[in-house]
């Protein structure tokens, strides 16, 4: 696993946190990477660079049309030479050739539910 030195990616995931009752899946993840951040042997922090520039978002990528939001687990996959596991979200199929210019590999854990 990898995560970026400024706590971007911490910072997105605590945004969808269930504040009450039982922990989904989610926020045990969460709890999980926030507890082991500093553990290197669990989780790889790298460094990145988000610029002001709309078409990027981040010194390490080029220009491209992904979700600004995943711009940041683009950017530390690139760094760290990480595969990204996604679970729903289709902007990682309608970006295909972007993750083959970059050489960067996405797991889709339920391929269906992530095709618009």
């Amino acid at each position: 696993m990898a995560i970026d030195e400024n706590g971007l990616i911490l910072k997105e995931y605590r945004k969808h946190l269930t504040s009450g009752g039982p922990q989904n899946v989610g926020d045990q993840f969460y709890k999980y990477l926030f507890n082991n951040q500093y553990s290197h042997e669990r989780i790889k922090r790298v460094e990145v660079s988000p610029n002001k520039d709309e078409s990027t978002g981040f010194k390490e990528l080029p220009k491209n049309k992904l979700d600004p939001s995943d711009r940041k687990f683009l950017a530390v996959a690139v760094k760290a030479g990480a595969i990204i596991i996604n679970a729903t979200d289709s902007d990682w199929m309608e970006q295909d050739s972007l993750m083959q210019e970059l050489g960067v590999d996405v797991c889709q854990l339920c391929p269906k539910y992530a095709e618009k």
